[in-house]
This record gives C-alpha cells, structure tokens and sequence, in this order.
C-alpha cells in the first residue's frame, strides 16, 4: 500500500509540473524529449497504477 501512495504522489507531481500550474517554475518536460505534455501524461499513467496498487491490496 506504502508503494501505491509514493506511486500517486509521484504521479500528481509529474501531472502538475507537465501541465505548468504552478507559475514561476521552469518549463519541465519528460527526460528524451522536449514535451511538457508528455510529462502530464506520464504522471498520470504512474498516479493509476498508484490507485490500482492501493485497489489491490485492499482486495486482500
């Protein structure tokens, strides 16, 4: 469950750094590429899984 947390975390940063919400910061993009976009985009994969290990682990 502790993974699934970090996983969330993790996730929501990279969806807010992606989007550029917080004003101020630097344009953050995925490492190989030059998309901020792709950033969101993978924050919110990895915050899925997060809630999907979270579901799991309270199935059992």
């Amino acid at each position: 469950m502790r993974s699934g947390i970090i996983n969330i975390v993790i996730g929501l940063v990279g969806v807010v750094l992606g989007l550029q919400l917080i004003p101020g910061l630097p344009r953050m993009t995925l490492i190989g590429t030059s998309s901020s976009q792709l950033l969101a985009v993978f924050g919110g994969v990895v915050a899925a899984f997060g809630v999907y290990q979270i579901w799991r682990d309270k199935r059992r």
